[in-house]
This record gives structure tokens, C-alpha cells and sequence, in this order.
């Protein structure tokens, strides 16, 4: 790079988690700790939680949606990990197709988790997965999406709910309102929530550098 001194050090750096092998060996033994964990405490919600989130890394997606349906029968409402697992369980039936469940998952859980980005973007999601398996229902759940999704920037990130992911209610709500546009054809409008996202995640990278000076 022009103007910074560079000087060969010989140091590789590398990292065998970027092994496909390792990531599977190592989703092998956490799910084994995890049957072994609850062989002895049945039940546990988090554990349920977490085997499904291994599961679900897998591609194993039907059984990880059993975990997490169990873990929220299991699970107490005030639980600090209660958000996270709605979200997960609601999405991971989208994947899974089972769209008769993500839509009961989210009439049950709207009216607390009415106020969490991620809720409002993972619903989101859900009609648009369904309008792509069903694109004569595109007039009826593209304004659901869309609803979904310019809910999630006027409510922003919010970092502090267990689970959530960083540009739900930003820069990834506004990729998605892209992505239906372009899906619909409308290409202008299209055009404006690209430089939206890109604007947004300029904001958010800026915002997490000055954070960290």
C-alpha cells in the first residue's frame, strides 16, 4: 500500500475453523455433550436451545424446529434468552417450509415482542418465503414484507435484546425491501433501497469504529 512501510514477518495466519471437516467435527461433539446434558437434566430449555442451534448448523433443520418448540414449552416467559429463542424458532420454520407454525409462532408471541426489530424482520422474512413458494399470492404478502421490514428501520437496532443481530433494524431491512422490489420488478425502487442499505451500513460501521476509539 502506497505510503505505509510493509515488512515480510514469515507469520501465517490461518484459522482451521474455515474447514468444513473441523466445523462438522466440532458440531458432532457439542451435540453429543449436549444428549449426554440433557439425559441428565430432561427438559432444560437452554439446552433444547442450544442442540437445535447445532442442529439447525447442520442442515438438520426439521429437528432442530423440534428442539426449539420444546424449548419454549419449557422455557419460563421471563427468561433472558426468551427473545432469542422465539426468533430462532419462528425462522427456523420458515426454512423448514412448516409456514402453518411460524405464523401460529408469531400470532403467540406479537403482542410481547412487538417493539424487537428482530421479531418485526424475521416475520418479514416468513412472507416473503412464502410469496417466493407462492408467487400468486405476491398482491397479499408483499405488503406484509414490506410493512415488516420499514418497520424494522423505524424502530433502529436494538442491541440490548438477547439474540438480536446487528442491521435488522437497519442496513438488513433495508437489503430486503431491495431484494422484494427487485423480485417485483420495480427496479427504481429497487435502486433506492440499495443506496438506503449502503448508507445505513456505512452508519453502522462508522457508529461501532467510534465506539471502539
Amino acid at each position: 500500500i502506497d505510503g505505509l512501510t510493509q515488512l515480510r514477518s514469515g507469520v501465517v495466519i490461518a484459522s482451521d475453523d474455515l474447514e468444513p471437516a473441523r466445523w462438522r467435527f466440532d458440531r458432532s461433539i457439542m451435540e453429543t455433550v449436549l444428549l449426554q446434558g440433557l439425559s441428565v437434566r430432561p427438559g432444560d430449555p437452554e439446552m433444547l436451545m442450544d442442540l437445535g442451534e447445532v442442529l439447525r448448523a447442520d442442515g438438520r433443520v426439521a429437528e432442530a424446529l423440534d428442539h426449539y418448540t420444546e424449548a419454549l414449552a419449557q422455557m419460563p416467559p421471563d427468561h433472558a434468552r426468551r427473545h432469542e429463542l422465539v426468533i430462532e424458532a419462528i425462522d427456523t420454520a420458515r426454512v423448514a417450509h412448516r409456514f402453518t407454525m411460524a405464523l401460529a409462532l408469531m400470532d403467540e408471541h406479537m403482542s410481547v415482542w412487538r417493539d424487537s426489530p428482530d421479531f418485526a424482520y424475521v416475520v418479514g422474512d416468513l412472507f416473503f418465503e412464502m410469496l417466493l413458494r407462492d408467487p400468486a399470492k405476491a398482491e397479499q404478502l408483499a405488503p406484509l414484507a414490506l410493512s415488516c421490514w420499514k418497520r424494522c428501520l423505524d424502530m433502529g437496532d436494538r442491541p440490548e435484546l438477547a439474540g438480536a443481530l446487528t442491521g435488522r433494524g437497519s442496513f438488513l431491512a433495508a437489503q430486503s425491501l431491495y431484494t422484494l422490489h427487485l423480485v417485483l420488478g420495480l427496479e427504481d425502487e429497487a435502486k433506492i433501497w440499495w443506496d438506503v442499505a449502503n448508507r445505513l451500513r456505512l452508519e453502522t460501521s462508522l457508529g461501532r469504529a467510534e465506539q471502539r476509539g
